[in-house]
């Protein structure tokens, strides 16, 4: 059994939509992708994001916590959890990989996804260029908010998990 999961900056309301040009230079300018990976589909994560996930002790507790190498851009949100999922209208920034974020909780992933300038400078510079915000459809709303590890300044950071 594999899992495979997300951390997901999503906005679904007043975004002017990037083109693939311009996701790849903000990708390039902020150092979120490895330049000799730039062009890659899947694997292009820069080393720095995913050192932020490398921890010994959850590994000794979970031998498949989550091992991020792709950043990507959507035309639309997914986020998934054991219980439900939600596909909506949006646009999303994924960063992803295999594993799962147990025994990590939503405090212990937000300080890491809050405390990484890289990742804060990310949504800046979305809502600077792109404008946009998240604002939760009502009949997803639980699933959403139990997901949810940041709400502020327009766009939302989610988890995503899967089987």
């Amino acid at each position: 059994m594999g899992f495979y999961s997300s951390l997901i900056l999503a906005a679904n309301e007043g975004v002017r939509v990037p083109s693939a040009e311009e996701v790849q230079v903000l990708f390039a300018e902020l150092g979120l992708i490895e330049p000799e990976r730039a062009s890659l589909q899947f694997g292009n994560l820069a080393d720095e994001i995913i050192a932020l996930f490398k921890d010994e002790e959850a590994r000794k507790v979970n031998e498949s916590f989550f091992c991020p190498d792709t950043i990507s851009f959507h035309d639309k949100i997914e986020i998934s959890d054991p219980d439900d999922d939600y596909d909506g209208k949006g646009w999303c920034f994924s960063i992803h990989g295999q594993g799962y974020f147990f025994p990590w909780d939503r405090d212990a992933i937000r300080s890491r996804v809050l405390q990484t300038p890289k990742l804060t400078r990310l949504r800046e510079v979305l809502a600077e260029r792109f404008g946009g915000r998240f604002v939760f459809p009502r009949k997803k709303e639980a699933l959403l908010s139990k997901r949810l590890i940041d709400g502020t300044d327009g766009w939302g950071w989610f988890t995503s998990e899967s089987m």
